[in-house]
């Protein structure tokens, strides 16, 4: 078996596809990306999420067994690009069922969604989830509205533009 860094030679979308495509025929290894995905060689933890996202979009009930691991280390994640591939998973393909796992989830969203030194995408990506959770949880719709109200005095356009988008639609 290859060392993971050769699977992880370039960023590149290709790259994740024909990984991915490795993984669904191995699932043995997929948790070597994840290890990687944890690490802090920031190169390969973000190559290694990209994968990972990328495998979610293809398959997403290959990645729910690792949701509750993936949301209990957000903490842990200090790499951006790590933070918003792990973040994009939750938005786009896997919605977490277990109200204990989505409370935490939306706990890390919320501390991501105000603190302004966050990347812009975790930051958006945070919102996003947080208003997908509110629609089956109307209870989070009150407070998502004050943190909207909030960052629309931020001056990061594409940011308050998703804030308003939002608070259109709560």
């Amino acid at each position: 078996m290859k060392n993971i860094r050769e699977y992880l030679k370039d960023s590149s979308k290709i790259n994740a596809v024909i990984t991915s495509e490795v993984i669904l025929k191995n699932k043995k290894i997929l948790h070597s990306f994840f290890d990687m995905a944890f690490s802090e060689e920031e190169k390969y933890s973000i190559r290694a999420s990209y994968v990972i996202c990328h495998l979610s979009k293809v398959n997403p009930h290959f990645i729910n067994p690792y949701a509750n691991s993936i949301i209990s280390k957000f903490s842990e994640i200090n790499n951006s690009g790590v933070k918003k591939n792990f973040l994009k998973i939750f938005e786009s393909y896997i919605h977490i069922k277990d109200e204990e796992m989505l409370g935490k989830l939306i706990d890390v969203c919320y501390s991501f969604l105000i603190r302004p030194s966050e990347s812009l995408a975790t930051r958006i990506y945070s919102m996003q989830i947080i208003f997908n959770a509110a629609k089956e949880i109307p209870e989070l719709k009150t407070e998502l509205k004050l943190v909207l109200e909030e960052i629309l005095i931020e001056e990061m356009p594409s940011l308050t533009q998703r804030a308003k988008r939002l608070l259109k639609r709560l």
